[in-house]
């Protein structure tokens, strides 16, 4: 894989995570702790050390990450006021919580801002349409979505 150059900066809020700094964006990163080495195909940071000696980064992706982008600015949607996700966000500044109706996403959007990732875990048959209103109302260019199908299955015992 081709390294390309780029500065390298810590993340202030986290120990270990970095922001790594190219001609065209900003990116979180990680020390690569296999040099040559990618997990998901991601890109490469080789970055000189003041003893002459080369670090190397990992891209971080958030849209393949969920610790990734969580670390980030997380809107987190809900249909009801909960207690437990108010005691969070109360203890992570990051995490903002809004009670609305994910089916119709312009009665929140004085509340959010463009996002880089749409997450969507809700497990019900309408997920996918409402994941298309929710990324076609917020998602920035270029912006990812994921979606997370939860399946519970019974086996029958032997």
């Amino acid at each position: 894989m081709e390294m390309t150059r780029a500065v390298v900066k810590p993340y202030k809020q986290h120990e270990g995570v970095f922001i790594v700094s190219d001609e065209i964006k900003d990116q979180l990163c990680t020390k690569n702790m296999v040099p040559g080495e990618t997990v998901h195909n991601e890109p490469l940071y080789s970055v000189p050390n003041e003893d002459a000696t080369k670090s190397e980064y990992r891209v971080w992706d958030p849209s393949t990450s969920d610790l990734a982008a969580a670390l980030l600015k997380v809107y987190v949607l809900t249909p009801f006021p909960s207690k437990e996700l108010s005691n969070i966000a109360i203890r992570r500044p990051n995490i903002v919580p809004i009670v609305g109706n994910y089916e119709h996403p312009t009665t929140y959007s004085d509340r959010v801002r463009t996002v880089d990732v749409v997450l969507s875990e809700l497990p019900m048959p309408c997920q996918h349409s409402v994941l298309g209103l929710n990324a076609s109302g917020y998602l920035k260019h270029e912006g990812h979505f994921v979606t997370s199908v939860k399946v519970n299955l019974k086996l029958p015992i032997k």
